[in-house]
């Protein structure tokens, strides 16, 4: 999982990381052996967003998007946190 240039960790399955963005625009990307997907947000203060980050049906690649609020929360309860290079 990349924020911009930088490489924030890497998530398994049911795991979270927590990131602290300023307000504006970031670009987000997840990354596999074979392929780079990107998505973006636009942050104001204040703001709490869930990205999901998922392997794609059938291949060796990854979807992200953001995630509605609800489903981001109980996937945080049910999961645990990963690594972060920070």
């Amino acid at each position: 999982m990349f924020v911009g240039p930088q490489l924030i960790g890497q998530l398994g399955a049911r795991t979270w990381m927590r990131v602290e963005l300023n307000p504006g625009w970031h670009a987000l990307r997840c990354r596999t052996s074979d392929a780079v997907n990107p998505t973006s947000i636009v942050l104001a203060a204040g703001d709490i967003r869930f990205v999901q980050v998922a392997p794609a049906s059938g291949q060796l690649d990854c979807s992200i998007g953001e995630a509605p609020t609800e489903f981001g929360r109980n996937s945080v309860l049910q999961g645990s946190r990963a690594f972060q290079r920070q």
